[in-house]
């Protein structure tokens, strides 16, 4: 394990991880996709190459492109039309977004309610990332969806190694327990640990990896970056679209080291506020 998960906690992690079984890696095409459009040389063609090598994904883009939240004005029908109408960076997006949302299925209806929940959540929080770091020129918008669409990947994988055992760290939530203590105490590891595990397994770049810890103050084991203060602040302001009197800015408070790493006031939150508002009336809330 790296420097961003304690050593004590490797073994419960490790048990989690096999319990899941074999852990779905990112197909190598996926990577080609994610580099190709991070390329200046990369053209519209090659792209559609890359996808059109794995039908599997090809399908899953098609279907993504087609779902109402990218709203396209005519039916998608082939991969280099998907190209050409959402552009290099939804292409991004898509095929990130095809392929981690597998994760998300659950097996039976009260799994599938619980982690579709996580997923439309894992899509807003990766929404707003890219929308954010628009806002910053020292954080890559793809790489922010990223990093935001990962963020939620260790709670799927926890509750697939043990669903029993997640239904009772959210009996402890309803209890009024933090959702990441009761995680603790129970798995002796938490989601966020999972998610930088299997980050690391993917041999995701370290900011992506420190960005995955988006609730613990800075330290020497979780040390902040831009990329990691974007992926806070959206995962706030993911919770305020979705639950409006949560308390934002009670919880802003606790966050200010993240305006600090993007050299912004704090009173930026106003912006970032109206960002968010017109970002999601132009497209619901993700379904």
């Amino acid at each position: 394990m790296s420097q961003f998960i304690r050593k004590d906690k490797e073994a419960s992690i490790g048990q989690i991880l096999a319990k899941v079984g074999e852990l779905k890696a990112l197909p190598q095409v996926v990577f080609q996709v994610l580099a190709a459009t991070e390329a200046d040389m990369c053209s519209a063609a090659d792209l559609e190459r890359q996808i059109s090598v794995d039908p599997g994904l090809s399908t899953r883009v098609l279907s993504q492109a087609n779902s109402s939240f990218y709203a396209l004005p005519k039916k998608v029908t082939s991969i280099k039309d998907a190209v050409m109408l959402l552009g290099f960076k939804q292409i991004r997006e898509v095929t990130l977004s095809a392929s981690v949302s597998d994760m998300f299925i659950g097996k039976n209806d009260k799994e599938s309610v619980r982690r579709r929940d996580w997923w439309r959540h894992s899509v807003n929080v990766a929404t707003i990332c890219s929308a954010v770091a628009d806002l910053n020129k020292g954080v890559s918008p793809p790489v922010a969806y990223t990093a935001g669409l990962l963020c939620y990947i260790g709670k799927t994988l926890i509750a697939q190694s043990d669903s029993a055992a997640y239904d009772r760290v959210l009996q402890a939530v309803a209890q009024g327990s933090t959702e990441r203590f009761a995680e603790e105490s129970l798995f002796r590891c938490d989601h966020i640990d999972i998610a930088i595990a299997v980050g690391e397994k993917w041999k995701l770049p370290e900011n992506i990896l420190a960005a995955l810890n988006y609730e613990d103050e800075p330290s020497e084991e979780a040390p902040a970056n831009p990329l990691r203060a974007v992926v806070v602040l959206s995962s706030l302001l993911a919770n305020h679209v979705e639950q409006p009197d949560a308390g934002f800015d009670i919880q802003l408070q606790y966050r200010q080291w993240a305006f600090q790493e993007l050299k912004w006031e704090v009173d930026k939150r106003l912006e970032l506020l109206l960002l968010v508002e017109k970002l999601f009336a132009k497209r619901k809330v993700a379904a």
